[in-house]
């Protein structure tokens, strides 16, 4: 090696030396999002900061990403690992973290947390597949709801939930605001349920926020008559009244997974759409089914397959 390559190549270890140094050290803010989250989101937000505090504590030092990526892999409930799609949810809201507090990381530590979301998602994505492979079976609604009557009761909050999900495909979109007439100028960032005070009249649930109303738009749904008659009884049995939350909550994620663990069934607002689309897809299979399908689902036709299980 000549003299020249030689001072070359120290030239090229000092760069890269200067590089790493600065890459360890240097503070990195990514930019902002620049659109408002829903009520939806921010329930959801919420809900997953509640369980990261309780595996990091209240003020985790995000710089030390070494450490924080450990106790979330290495984290239990009830002495079983979190999902992967728990964990996948604990560093998008890390990332979401740093993003809107502006909280000076390294961009070494950043892409960390970004290399585990991205890897959960895949690895998520697989399961799904394989699952689907596998030829899982799913509870059609026709044999979980008289459980949940069973056990709840027919006036209970839980079984007008479950009628609800068994009706429409919904994400955990009813934090519904009650009204009894339709409103010119709503709040559009709020879901309603108009609750007619005739006693023939149906329900009408407006869903003004929801993941894909940028594709779908606002959604107007007629609530069938039975259905309707359990929302009315049950605003009467509870004392509701106009612009309060049918269900006293923005989030029933945590609720519907809570009632259902207690009789012994693993059911979430996940599998709620898994058992409605595979009953549908096991009913109705023509191409303009399957459109009409994805439509009141609110996603695309190819999602629905990923939904599809044996029932």
């Amino acid at each position: 090696m000549t003299a020249e390559e030689t001072l070359n190549k120290i030239k090229q270890q000092n760069r890269d030396r200067a590089k790493r140094y600065y890459l360890k050290n240097k503070s990195y803010v990514p930019p902002t999002a620049s659109h408002e989250p829903t009520p939806r989101t921010v329930a959801f937000y919420n809900d997953t900061l509640k369980t990261l505090n309780t595996i990091l504590g209240e003020s985790p030092n995000y710089t030390k990403y070494k450490d924080i990526i450990k106790k979330i892999n290495n984290a239990t409930y009830k002495n079983k690992p979190y999902s992967t799609n728990t964990k996948k949810n604990f560093y998008q809201l890390i990332l979401k973290l740093i993003t809107e507090n502006k909280i000076k990381v390294s961009i070494i530590a950043y892409e960390k947390y970004k290399y585990n979301f991205d890897l959960l998602k895949i690895i998520s994505k697989d399961s799904t597949a394989l699952i689907q492979e596998s030829g899982e079976t799913v509870m059609t609604f026709d044999e979980y709801l008289p459980l949940i009557k069973n056990e709840y009761g027919e006036k209970s909050k839980e079984y007008l939930i479950s009628k609800l999900y068994s009706f429409n495909g919904f994400r955990d979109d009813l934090n519904l605001t009650i009204i009894t007439e339709p409103i010119e100028a709503g709040d559009d960032t709020k879901n309603y349920v108009i609750i007619p005070s005739d006693e023939e009249g149906v329900c009408l649930i407006i869903l003004n926020e929801y993941k894909t109303k940028s594709k779908y738009g606002v959604q107007n749904l007629t609530i069938p008559p039975d259905i309707s008659l359990l929302i009315k009884n049950y605003k009467k049995n509870n004392n509701l009244n106009d612009n309060e939350l049918l269900f006293n909550s923005k989030s029933l994620s945590s609720y519907i997974k809570k009632f259902n663990n207690k009789i012994g069934l693993n059911i979430t607002i996940n599998k709620f759409r898994q058992m409605k689309i595979s009953e549908q897809l096991n009913q109705h299979t023509s191409p303009e089914e399957r459109l009409e399908l994805s439509k009141t689902m609110k996603h695309s036709p190819d999602t629905s397959k990923h939904y599809k299980r044996n029932i």
